[in-house]
């Protein structure tokens, strides 16, 4: 670790490490603080002439005595400098200086702080993350409580002398007060260093579209931190995209410019306004901002695979529109501008994973999904496929057909030929270790190798397999030997595991020992061993003569026959597959339906995919015996449905499946939304500021009890909620967290029932919410840490601020030494008298 060296050494310096960080130097050296006091050093002789002309009138002085007097005057002037011995004490600890290198400080971090000569650094950075100078680190955040902690933490071991925080104040982290508090605690010197000359920046404030009679009105603000001229312009994409304003603004700071505009957008497709300032700046994050307003005609689509669609009763009010899988969106504006989507996928293969991931969105953010079938179920790793973490039901084979899976696999001198760069059993080596994505926390897994004697070089018990260390038991076996693989097939199918499925998975050279073909048969149907092999060849493709062939074919095994072993983790995953079975049932079922109160004749299917509900929120409506088929949920403001039907080209009768959606279809869409309510969205730093009006008859609508989610661009993210406050007759406010990308917000009644729903806009980020110095974050990280707000770092700015890190104080002495002359010789002229004629 490299760090920043800081102080002139000279020649009566002494370098010492007591307390000092690694490569970092504390040094005993002697400083001013007020350096040019030393030019009153002139008055050391004023004694001198007192001295002569106390002579001229008669009165002498003894030498000793001037000279005493001179040298008092010359420490009261050193005093007055104020002197500092470094490298004592608490100075003789290096500095922590931290950084701010976060976007927000662009074109103004470059310099770091220069502490005093004698005074050793370590400097490290900070914005998203904390890292050494020159390191990357993320700078889309200003993240300020790990450096305090860190900074606190080597405090507390007595490591360094004090802190310099160089930064602009806009802190995006939330925890950073507590922070402080503890390094407070830790009783250390802290400077704080404001970046008080940031570039010219005008940003967009905020941008929000909300519907009126007129169509839409949209609000577009904009600030700078000094004065500029810049071009505005705001635009509506997509359908009939039109330019609704191109001016040029003359900016000025602490002078917003608030811009109200009239629009009439299509009332059938979703509409994008954008603003943009122009040319652009130092911070061009902030030049431009988005968002978007949902169709007012509400339309459903329909994505579903050739051959699969299906006739579903609409909801009243509700068109329906049907879209090929090539041409579903890919963006969550896209999928906006439906009211619901439903989408029949017999496969889980139907959409690509943008259109996937997209339409996932879309539900977080308020829309609708009716899945018949199911997403990716080819493996239990796909069942985090972003599609799945939205459905109601999810294909789920795996975990109810547990699988205990043992790999016996040749550890011969074969086995070490070289396939390529790699040696065949690192091949096969790596294949095992690939399992991973093929098994669940409910199947285990052990792994046999064998030469002339097997060996179990991993078993996990009766729990999931550690796949780090069977990746390091495998790297252990060196491949040697003849090549008897009985043994190890007897090893393997030794009694026990009745509760899972057994499956054998055995790789080999073909040019085994001959072994008892109807004996190891029996072994295996004995105890209930399914066997699959994968043999390696010589390259003639004949595989009758070998007893491993002769045994597959005797169980009616598959064999995989190569001269390599590549793709072999696919085999093996081809194999676990088949044994698992299929994840659709077949025949003739009827479905129970838990709410008797919706009338109609029960539905029969003809397939459907064995699953299980997603979360703990999800409602089964519908049932095959205990098999859930039916089932809805809510996801962040949107609302998911699933029907595990399986409607293909292939005979199976699509009627059903169609009548099971049409009971949560209405519930899918939701409502229209209540007309009597209209609002909007404002930004305000990191927050979203929601207004309702609430007004039927042109009389305020007051009382209602509302609650309102916000849905930020992070999928992942927490869905925030709040009630709102009535502030006046007929309006109600509340405020959200908000995060830096696009999101939705719903507000709904008691019942659930959301009564209107609107985008916030994207914008360039909290870090870029305000450029220049946030006075009132420094203020307050000033009085929560017991530090300074300073201009600099100079000798005398941390001998006022911090006395003890300064170093000792030496003014002291010199003063008590000045006072003592000054009296001695005070003394020795009342008893001496008059000197001598020769006495100055």
């Amino acid at each position: 670790m490299a760090y920043d060296r800081v102080g002139v050494q000279s020649t009566a310096t002494a370098r010492r490490r007591r307390g000092a960080m690694p490569g970092v130097y504390a040094a005993i050296s002697l400083t001013f603080a007020h350096p040019w006091w030393w030019l009153a050093a002139v008055a050391a002789v004023a004694p001198v002439w007192i001295a002569r002309a106390g002579r001229r009138r008669g009165r002498a002085t003894r030498p000793w005595v001037t000279a005493a007097r001179c040298v008092a005057v010359a420490l009261v002037v050193a005093a007055l400098a104020r002197p500092m011995l470094r490298g004592v004490g608490a100075s003789a600890r290096p500095w922590l200086v931290l950084r701010d290198v976060s976007a927000s400080t662009r074109r103004q971090g470059a310099s770091r702080p220069m502490l005093p000569e004698g005074i050793g650094s370590e400097t490290l950075s900070f914005a998203g993350g904390l890292a050494e100078p020159g390191r990357p680190v993320d700078v889309a955040a200003t993240n300020l409580a790990p450096a305090l902690r860190l900074a606190a933490a080597r405090a507390a071991a007595g490591r360094i002398g004090g802190v310099v925080i160089q930064t602009d104040g806009q802190f995006t982290d939330t925890d950073w007060p507590a922070a402080a508090e503890l390094l407070r605690q830790r009783d250390v010197p802290v400077l704080i260093v404001p970046l008080t000359r940031p570039p010219a920046d005008a940003r967009i404030v905020d941008l929000s579209v909300r519907r009126s009679e007129r169509g839409a009105i949209v609000h577009v603000t904009v600030s700078a931190n000094a004065p500029q001229q810049r071009t505005l312009t705001v635009r509506r994409a997509g359908d009939g995209a039109k330019e609704l304003l191109r001016r040029t603004l003359q900016l000025l700071p602490g002078d917003p410019a608030t811009f109200e505009l009239a629009d009439r957008p299509p009332a059938g497709a979703v509409s994008v306004y954008s603003a943009s300032l122009d040319p652009a700046d130092a911070f061009a994050e902030n030049d431009r901002a988005e968002t978007v307003i949902a169709p007012q005609r509400r339309r459903l689509a329909m994505v579903a695979a050739p051959g699969a669609a299906l006739a579903i009763d609409r909801p009243r009010g509700v068109d329906v529109r049907r879209v090929a899988p090539a041409d579903a969106a890919t963006t969550v504006d896209g999928w906006m501008q439906y009211a619901g989507v439903v989408v029949v996928d017999p496969t889980g293969k139907l959409l690509t994973p943008a259109q996937r991931r997209s339409l996932a969105d879309y539900v977080r953010s308020g829309g609708g999904l009716l899945l018949i079938g199911t997403g990716r179920r080819d493996t239990p790793g796909e069942l985090d496929d972003p599609l799945n973490r939205v459905a109601a039901l999810v294909a789920n084979p795996f975990q109810r057909r547990p699988l205990a899976v043992t790999v016996v696999l040749d550890a011969s001198g074969s086995m070490a030929q070289r396939a390529g760069a790699t040696a065949r059993f690192d091949q096969a080596a790596q294949a095992v270790t690939a399992l991973e994505k093929h098994l669940t926390d409910v199947d285990t897994l052990t792994v046999i190798v064998f030469s002339d004697q097997p060996r179990t070089v991993y078993d996990s018990g009766d729990g999931p397999a550690d796949f780090a260390e069977l990746a390091d038991a495998l790297q252990q076996v060196a491949p040697a030997g003849p090549t008897h693989v009985w043994p190890a097939l007897q090893l393997a199918a030794r009694p026990g595991g009745a509760q899972r499925q057994r499956l054998i998975l055995a790789v080999s050279d073909l040019e085994t020992e001959p072994f008892a073909v109807a004996t190891a048969a029996q072994r295996l149907v004995e105890v209930g061993a399914s066997l699959a092999v994968v043999a390696v060849t010589d390259g003639s493709g004949r595989t009758d003569r070998y007893s491993l062939a002769a045994l597959s074919r005797t169980v009616d095994a598959p064999l995989v026959a190569t001269d390599d072993l590549v793709g072999l983790a696919e085999v093996f995953g081809t194999f676990i597959r088949q044994h698992r079975g299929p994840g659709v049932r077949r025949g003739r079922f009827r479905v129970a339906i838990d709410d008797s109160s919706a009338g109609g004749a029960p539905a029969e299917l003809s397939a459907y995919v064995l699953c299980a509900p997603t979360a703990d929120n999800v409602e089964v409506l519908g049932r095959i015996e205990s098999d859930p088929v039916l089932a809805i949920r809510r996801v962040g403001l949107g609302r998911s449905a699933s029907v595990a039907a399986v409607v293909g080209s292939d005979g199976i009768d699509g009627r059903a499946a169609g009548q099971l959606a049409g009971r949560v279809m209405a519930w899918m869409v939701g409502p229209p939304g209540d007309p009597r309510i209209s609002g909007q969205i404002a930004r305000r730093g990191g927050e979203v500021v929601v207004q309702l009006d609430a007004f039927e008859a042109h009389s305020p609508v007051n009382g209602l009890s509302l609650t309102a989610s916000l849905a930020g661009a992070d999928r992942d993210g927490p869905l925030h909620r709040a009630p709102l406050q009535q502030i006046a007759p007929g309006r109600y406010e509340v405020v959200l967290p908000a995060g830096d990308g696009a999101g939705w917000v719903s507000v709904a009644d008691e019942s659930g029932g959301v009564l209107w729903r609107s985008a916030v806009s994207r914008t360039g980020g909290r870090e870029f919410d305000a450029i220049g110095v946030n006075w009132a974050a420094l203020g307050r990280l000033e009085r929560l840490v017991g530090g300074r707000i300073v201009a600099d770092t100079s000798a005398a700015t941390i001998s006022r601020a911090a006395p003890r890190a300064g170093g000792a104080a030496v003014w002291p002495w010199l003063l008590g030494a000045a006072m003592a002359l000054v009296l001695a010789s005070w003394v020795a002229g009342r008893r001496g008298g008059v000197g001598r004629r020769g006495a100055i």
